[in-house]
C-alpha cells in the first residue's frame, strides 16, 4: 500500500469514529454550550482522542483554547489509531511506496507527519461543512483544530496551520496569542 492509500483509510476511518463520538458527547454534555472540539495528539502526529469543552466546564475562562484544560476527553479512535501505528511501523521499516529509501529522509517525515494532519482537518472540515455540529449545543462559532496538551515545536506549529484553517478570524488570534512561542520550547 502507497502513503495516499493510507491516508484515504486513515482519513474515512477517522471521519466515521469521530462522526460516532458526537452524539455521545452531546449526551454527556446535555444543557450546556460547547464552544471547542479538536482531535488530540499526545506523542506523535497521529490523532489518538478527541477533546471538547463547554462554557460551563471551563474552569479558568483565560484556557479556553488549550486542550489541557477542556472537561471532555474521548478516545474514539481505535481503527483510524491502528492503521496509524500500522503506517507507522512500516514507515520506520522503509516499505511504504513514497515513504521509502528511495526518497530523502526530512522529505519523508514530513510527508509522513502530513498524512495525519490533513486527515483531522480534512475531517473536522467536514463535519462542519455537513452540519455535525448542531447548534445548539454547539456554537455557531466553534473553535476547531488539532490539539495536543503538551505540545513541541512541530505540535505547535501543526496546531497553528489547522487553527488557520478551520477557525474564524477571531478564534484564530486568540489561539495564536496563547501559545507559547515555538522556539522557546525545549522539544521537538
Amino acid at each position: 500500500m502507497n502513503v495516499d492509500d493510507y491516508q484515504a483509510q486513515i482519513t474515512s476511518l477517522l471521519y466515521d469514529e469521530i462522526r460516532a463520538a458526537i452524539p455521545p458527547l452531546i449526551q454527556e454534555l446535555a444543557g450546556e454550550s460547547v464552544f471547542a472540539f479538536g482531535l488530540v495528539s499526545y506523542d506523535g502526529p497521529w490523532i489518538q482522542g478527541v477533546a471538547a469543552c463547554s462554557r460551563e466546564g471551563l474552569a479558568r475562562p483565560a484556557a479556553e483554547t488549550s486542550c489541557a484544560e477542556w472537561n471532555y476527553l474521548g478516545n474514539a479512535v481505535s481503527q483510524s489509531l491502528d492503521l496509524s501505528h500500522e503506517l507507522s511501523r512500516k514507515f520506520y521499516d522503509g516499505v511504504v511506496e513514497g515513504l521509502d529509501e528511495s526518497v530523502d529522509w526530512e522529505v519523508a517525515q514530513r510527508r509522513f507527519n502530513r498524512v495525519f494532519f490533513e486527515a483531522g482537518v480534512h475531517v473536522l472540515s467536514r463535519l462542519r461543512d455537513s452540519g455535525e455540529f448542531p447548534v445548539p449545543p454547539f456554537e455557531a462559532d466553534l473553535f476547531l483544530g488539532l490539539h495536543n496538551p503538551d505540545p513541541g515545536r512541530d505540535a505547535i506549529h501543526r496546531m497553528i496551520e489547522s487553527s488557520k484553517m478551520l477557525n474564524s478570524a477571531q478564534w484564530h488570534a486568540r489561539f495564536v496569542s496563547e501559545l507559547p512561542d515555538p522556539a522557546s520550547v525545549n522539544h521537538a
